[in-house]
């Protein structure tokens, strides 16, 4: 389906894009409603569907640019009709995104390539954060399921962002979307992109990624750039509140990358707040890239800061 973005008559920015909400009978999903409504979306549900049930509805998913599937909970009934139709969209190329009540589990038939965000239903906050990272990642061009595979970085890519990061270290000062920018090209290159954030207001985060292909993330991956390593108590402040934010927008990651080769830090690190925020020098990212082809999984499992040069 194709697609127009422009100006309506209240001078708000809209797209004529659509979203096929699909949700086991007896699920509550209004909130999912309003927070793809919050995206500019235009929602398609299937409890308008009219006229032979499972022939309007793959033409309903065949006409939308993206599925959300809802459910989960208590009131959860039989979830067989929602995997036909996760069948349905991914048979044809939709993207999808699967969010859940994460008081239960999904079913057991989705298929293993589809991202899982454990949420809760009535979350509006969560919701319209996971729902809009998917959303802008779709109009931004992904229209097909990504398999969980790595992208290796092409050496071409890999040569380019080493000189890159030389010319930003060796310059006295730079400006920090300049090191964003940078740090956007390297996820880029191993098949992650940026997306806009749904709440550009937010602090605490310089850019949003959607989760690499090949990881389990259930969730984005929110990035802190810093030019240089702070004293080690202000370190822990910034990992601190990036945690806070990943466990308030129930993120996939938190990650500091810092520009200026590692440094011992002044003061006392204490360590990483949580699993769920990371700490590296872009230094460290690009020897993983370069040692792999893509960024090791081990990026995404652990807290450890890089160790400080003596």
């Amino acid at each position: 389906m194709g697609w127009l973005c422009g100006y309506s008559s209240t001078d708000e920015w809209r797209c004529d894009m659509r979203a096929f909400l699909s949700y086991p009978y007896g699920v509550d999903v209004s909130f999912v409603s309003m927070a793809i409504r919050d995206a500019n979306w235009d929602l398609v549900d299937p409890v308008t569907v009219s006229g032979p049930m499972l022939v309007s509805i793959r033409s309903m998913i065949a006409s939308a640019d993206a599925v959300v599937v809802a459910g989960g909970g208590p009131e959860s009934h039989d979830s067989g009709a929602l995997l036909v139709e996760v069948g349905i969209a991914l048979g044809l190329g939709k993207p999808v995104l699967v969010v859940w009540e994460e008081s239960s589990s999904p079913p057991p038939g989705l298929p293993p390539e589809l991202r899982v965000s454990r949420l809760g239903l009535r979350n509006l906050d969560a919701l319209r954060f996971h729902i809009g990272v998917f959303l802008a990642d779709v109009r931004a061009g992904s229209r097909s399921v990504r398999a969980k595979v790595p992208i290796h970085a092409s050496r071409g890519d890999l040569d380019r962002l080493a000189t890159q990061l030389d010319r930003l270290q060796a310059r006295p000062s730079i400006p920090e979307t300049d090191f964003v920018r940078w740090i956007e090209d390297l996820f880029r290159a191993v098949g992650s992109k940026s997306v806009p954030s749904p709440r550009p207001d937010d602090r605490g985060f310089d850019l949003v990624l959607s989760a690499p292909p090949f990881s389990d993330l259930d969730g984005p991956v929110l990035v802190e750039a810093k030019t240089h390593w702070p004293p080690g108590d202000q370190l822990r402040r910034v990992t601190n509140r990036l945690a806070d934010v990943v466990a308030s927008e129930r993120a996939g990651l938190g990650i500091v990358v810092i520009l200026s080769k590692p440094a011992k830090p002044i003061g006392t690190w204490l360590g990483s707040p949580s699993s769920s925020v990371s700490v590296f020098s872009a230094n460290d990212l690009l020897d993983g890239i370069s040692s792999k082809g893509y960024l090791p999984d081990l990026l995404f499992t652990t807290g450890w800061p890089p160790e400080p040069d003596e």
